[in-house]
């Protein structure tokens, strides 16, 4: 995402050179920024920057040409601003079953993997209180969602580690501790690391995190990854496991 989203930069800034040689850039630029949209490479949020980034004419004609293609806003970008609220609510009142009912209206188009993700996102950024609740939630949306559309959710989030890596540093050990606790809830498979797509896991953040899951996996006992979040995280959602 953040490499396409650079390239794109670049060719915004470039637009009137090259203009010069492609009469039409701004209809092919137009057609690569609506192709990344719609596959989520790139965040709608981008479209924001492209008047600054190309200019105000130019800038207008790429953005008018994306709006021919795409209705916007695009299912993805409602999603993760519905998912966001859900959960900020969730996290103050604890209501797992309001959540969890919440969030099955979502579910359209196979939008599954996307609420999984943006579950994953926003608990990374909270304190261990919430990544508890978020991780209780995780384990009742399967019933929701199903195993496919969890799983493909978990992958998404371990391809945007980099990304997620600028907001917050330690995104490997976090997403670490996510894919661990929710093997030792029985809603990830125990082979999941296996089955993500090598090159995630070759080499930076994604060898950090493969190395961070099977340590816990075969240095821990199941009780100790319950408790991945803290005791003190623990007991404040003994009231949620009821209701699970």
């Amino acid at each position: 995402g953040g490499e396409v989203e650079a390239g794109l930069e670049l060719l915004l800034q470039k637009v009137a050179d090259l203009a010069l040689d492609l009469p039409k850039v701004e209809d092919y630029l137009a057609a690569f920024l609506a192709h990344f949209l719609h596959d989520n490479t790139v965040p709608e949020t981008f479209l924001a920057s492209v008047v600054s980034l190309a200019g105000a004419e130019r800038g207008q004609k790429v953005l008018d040409g994306v709006q021919a293609q795409l209705e916007l806003p695009l299912q993805a970008t409602v999603i993760k601003r519905k998912v966001r609220g859900i959960l900020e609510e969730y996290f103050v009142s604890g209501d797992l079953r309001e959540a969890e009912e919440r969030l099955a209206e979502l579910n359209a188009a196979r939008s599954g993997h996307e609420v999984v993700k943006r579950t994953l996102v926003v608990a990374m950024e909270k304190k261990n209180r919430e990544r508890e609740r978020a991780s209780v939630l995780l384990s009742a949306i399967t019933r929701v969602y199903g195993s496919e559309q969890f799983f493909e959710g978990f992958i998404h989030a371990v391809r945007s580690l980099d990304d997620l890596a600028l907001d917050t540093p330690n995104a490997a050990v976090l997403l670490g501790n996510f894919i661990a606790r929710a093997i030792v809830d029985d809603v990830l498979p125990p082979v999941f690391l296996s089955l993500v797509p090598h090159r995630l896991l070759a080499a930076g953040r994604g060898a950090e995190l493969a190395v961070h899951v099977r340590a816990l996996l075969e240095q821990h006992s199941s009780t100790r990854i319950m408790n991945v979040w803290g005791s003190g995280a623990k007991s404040s959602v003994d009231e949620l496991k009821e209701a699970v």
